[in-house]
């Protein structure tokens, strides 16, 4: 709902279903800042591709160097960008997760979950506690965020299909 906060909650069953942290990773949980990120970084890499080739034509050797470095940090960036957004903040909020040891019968709010990447991690902990997940979901502010997609997600990483998060 556009403006209103709302929540999705999953319960901790998920776990009780033979679900880890792997398969939580299954589900679509976007890219980070949004899809735009990704055509900025291909913006970059072709004007630094460009200057490369000029500096070439006209034998400004320096330049071309110094395009083609801009051009491998950009692209190192971008990749560390990726990966971070894809699977290097699972690793991170596993060990955040594994940090709190928790029992098994916490209630856990997640306030901004967006797709449900935390919540559902936290979820597949809770086997008799229960994860709540609240977010606004305004489209201007995160692409794809939203309480359908958290219980896609919640689908998608759980052994058993035919239980989506309870309303």
């Amino acid at each position: 709902m556009t403006g209103k906060l709302t929540h999705v909650e999953s319960i901790g069953e998920a776990a009780a279903w033979g679900c880890g942290d792997s398969a939580v990773r299954r589900g679509r949980y976007g890219i980070d800042g949004g899809a735009i990120v990704v055509p900025v970084f291909g913006v970059l890499q072709a004007g630094l591709a460009g200057t490369v080739l000029w500096a070439i034509r006209h034998r400004r050797r320096s330049i071309a160097r110094l395009a083609s470095i801009a051009a491998m940090a950009v692209g190192g960036s971008a990749a560390s960008y990726l990966y971070s957004t894809w699977r290097g903040k699972f690793a991170v909020w596993t060990e955040v997760l594994d940090e709190l040891r928790l029992r098994g019968n916490e209630n856990v709010l997640d306030v901004g979950c967006g797709r449900g990447a935390v919540l559902l991690l936290a979820a597949h902990r809770l086997p008799e506690g229960k994860a709540v997940g609240a977010d606004i979901w305004r489209r201007r502010d995160q692409s794809g965020n939203s309480r359908a997609a958290v219980e896609h997600n919640a689908v998608v990483g759980s052994a058993r299909p035919s239980r989506p998060c309870r309303r």
